[in-house]
């Protein structure tokens, strides 16, 4: 586990309006989402969609126990960040630093890298105090936080399910991320996860 990737910051864009239209329909509400423990995305899901239950999943336990942390913080800062950095990777744990603004940030200095991420994140919310806003609010929300694949234990969800829900997948199903399928076995898996989702009204989302 200590070598699967553990993302601070969020490589994909950020929605600007909540998605109402699914496969399985239109909806009004949502009331259970489901969001990575990658990046700050799920703080604006919270915004979003108000759901009653946010649950921050991940494959990786290292992720969701780090941005537990994150939002167990009295107010997100930089240095706080930056701290949880360096512990992690003292531990060995893969921490990997990117933004899909920056494809290149890898052959920078950690420590750049880092305020760069923070300062594009910072951007997107448009200011540091837009970000702390965002972020204060889903500390109100009660998140639960569970080590859930969604390729082999996708069964986990279903204790949490509502009568409408959301999930935020990204590139989950990329053959990079499941090694162990071969490519024809992890189409099959995606599609299987597909009809889960239509059987249980769930909308989805890769960005």
């Amino acid at each position: 586990m200590e070598k699967l990737p553990l993302y601070i910051f969020n490589t994909d864009p950020y929605p600007k309006v909540a998605t109402k239209q699914f496969e399985f329909g239109k909806v009004d509400t949502i009331e259970t989402v489901f969001t990575l423990a990658s990046g700050f995305k799920r703080y604006k899901y919270n915004i979003l969609y108000r759901p009653k239950n946010v649950i921050v999943y991940d494959l990786n336990p290292y992720a969701i126990e780090f941005h537990k942390r994150i939002d167990s913080l009295k107010r997100i800062n930089f240095n706080a960040i930056k701290e949880l950095y360096y512990e992690y990777t003292e531990k060995n744990i893969n921490v990997v630093l990117s933004d899909f603004e920056l494809p290149n940030l890898i052959s920078l200095p950690v420590e750049q890298q880092l305020k760069l991420n923070w300062q594009i994140e910072c951007k997107r919310w448009g200011g540091e105090e837009n970000l702390v806003t965002a972020f204060l609010y889903f500390k109100q929300c009660n998140a639960v936080y569970e080590q859930i694949d969604i390729v082999k234990t996708r069964d986990k969800m279903l204790k949490y399910l509502g009568e409408n829900n959301f999930i935020h997948i990204s590139n989950i199903f990329s053959w990079t991320h499941n090694p162990d399928f071969d490519r024809q076995e992890l189409k099959a898996q995606k599609d299987g996860f597909t009809r889960f989702c239509w059987q249980h009204k769930i909308g989805r989302a890769n960005d």
